[in-house]
């Protein structure tokens, strides 16, 4: 079957695809074209600066069907690059979390979370971040199938939600100096016997109607009891 303006048809997977001859851009672009692509460039730069454990975390991500992790953090980076930073270069970092007794003002602690020093800048350097109970993606985060979006004249496509699935872990933060210089910080903490994740998931609610949305700024870095 003959199309007017289309090259060929193709297979992929259970779906046909057609392939068009290449259109004439309008110009000029829209001004809300012009922002959409400054905000892509933008965050396409930022992801080529990022080293060490940071990129380590979001290569091992947990995505949802027909999505990489580089899907996730433009995503991510478009909607919030507010919560993001440049030449995140981060190495030798250590967390541990430990079982024993420690006294705090509250009470006593029997989970204790250790961060080094290089850790401490990561922490310090990041937009933010949280304690949650649990030591891999499926205890701490949850994608959910949030439907179709059917934009005019383009294929739809899935949407996705990601919320957190596991409750914040309640903690007292302490910093040890060392010649001026804060060296480690330890966060003493309630019952975590499954572990502590560190991870930062921002969700909100905007537009018109209002709807859901969330940016991912801190891939979870996990922390098992030793």
């Amino acid at each position: 079957m003959r199309i007017p303006g289309v090259v060929d048809v193709y297979q992929v997977g259970d779906e046909w695809v057609a392939r068009s001859w290449p259109k004439v851009q309008n110009q000029p672009n829209s001004a809300a074209q012009l922002l959409w692509r400054k905000k892509f460039k933008d965050a396409h730069a930022m992801i080529k600066t990022w080293r060490g454990m940071y990129l380590d975390a979001w290569r091992a991500i947990y995505r949802p069907p027909g999505k990489m992790w580089l899907d996730i953090a433009m995503t991510s980076i478009m909607k919030r690059p507010g919560d993001f930073r440049s030449d995140l270069s981060v190495g030798d970092v250590v967390f541990t979390l430990s079982y024993g007794t420690w006294p705090t003002p509250f009470g006593d602690s029997h989970y204790r979370l250790n961060a080094n020093a290089a850790a401490s800048v990561f922490l310090f350097d990041l937009g933010g971040f949280a304690l949650r109970h649990g030591s891999s993606w499926k205890d701490v985060l949850a994608w959910t199938d949030a439907g179709w979006i059917c934009p005019k004249g383009k294929r739809p496509k899935k949407k996705w939600l990601l919320n957190y699935a596991s409750k914040g872990v309640v903690a007292w933060k302490v910093d040890w100096p060392w010649d001026n210089a804060w060296q480690f910080t330890n966060f003493y903490c309630e019952d975590c016997p499954g572990g502590i994740t560190l991870t930062w998931l921002a969700e909100w609610t905007a537009g018109d109607p209002p709807e859901k949305n969330w940016s991912l700024s801190t891939p979870p870095i996990y922390n098992v009891p030793q």
